[in-house]
């Protein structure tokens, strides 16, 4: 997105499962989002709904821990869900499921459904105040196809620590550490593309905000397809991208211009 985006740590987790069953927490991978049904990932408590946004891969599991409150759990027996796939016109009601013997934390796994481009669902808690989860699905050929792009681009990396600069690596990727500036506390990463197959090359540089609050700013680069953005520093934590969300994110910042609203 072009422009300035409040950027708020999620509260969601996202447990391997089968479509629309309650999962047990386990397996190695941590959750990639907590959803907090009072909040969403707001500080402020919105009045009429709850919304929070979580990335997919289409075609993955996706494990979400719905946090529920004392006062929810007396006056709840149960809750449904209605997931639905939204597009700019329609919303085609998919699945119905309900989550019963509701506790602090209840673990939800959803299969994405397997996409050819860019959808985005929605999840729906039936709630006096409904809670709204958007899943925003990425097609797994765009985001293959943005991981050989960054693995035979040329990265430089200034500032990380060596957990980050693995966590890279363990995506394919190939970065060169440079060294800080003293009293340099932000991760900077430079990136050129590989434009040899006679496509087009980009550039971007990527400011890891030491400050998690950090908002997101996309600015023009000094080539048409240049650009430089600055995001808050944990999106290159090795803790973050252990997860699904984390990763797609990631990439798409790394390797995908920005979309206009």
């Amino acid at each position: 997105m072009i422009g300035t985006a409040s950027v708020k740590l999620i509260s969601a987790v996202i447990v391997a499962c089968s479509c629309g069953m309650v999962a047990v927490a386990g397996g190695d991978a941590p959750p990639d989002a907590r959803i907090d049904i009072t909040r969403g990932r707001l500080a402020d408590t919105p009045a009429k709904e709850v919304r929070a946004c979580v990335k997919a891969l289409g075609g993955q599991n996706l494990k979400v821990i719905w946090q529920f409150g004392a006062d929810v759990i007396k006056s709840q027996k149960s809750v449904v869900i209605h997931i639905h796939r939204v597009t700019a016109t329609r919303r085609v009601p998919l699945a119905e499921v309900k989550l019963q013997a509701l506790a602090e934390e209840v673990n939800w796994a959803w299969v994405v459904p397997a996409v050819k481009g860019p959808a985005r669902y929605e999840a729906t808690l039936d709630l006096p105040v409904p809670v709204v989860l958007v899943i925003e699905a990425t097609d797994r050929a765009s985001h293959e196809a943005a991981l050989k792009s960054l693995a035979g681009a040329k990265i430089t990396v200034t500032g990380a620590k060596d957990a980050e600069l693995a966590a890279l690596k363990l995506l394919g990727m190939k970065p060169l550490a440079a060294r800080a500036a003293t009293g340099v506390d932000d991760v900077i990463i430079h990136i050129e593309s590989n434009s040899d197959g006679g496509g087009e090359g980009w550039r971007r540089e990527v400011r890891f905000a030491v400050d998690p609050s950090a908002d997101v700013v996309w600015m023009s680069g000094p080539g048409p397809n240049d650009w430089r953005v600055r995001v808050p520093r944990v999106w290159i934590s090795p803790e973050v991208l252990a997860t699904s969300e984390g990763r797609l994110r990631l990439v798409e910042c790394l390797a995908d211009p920005p979309q206009a609203p």
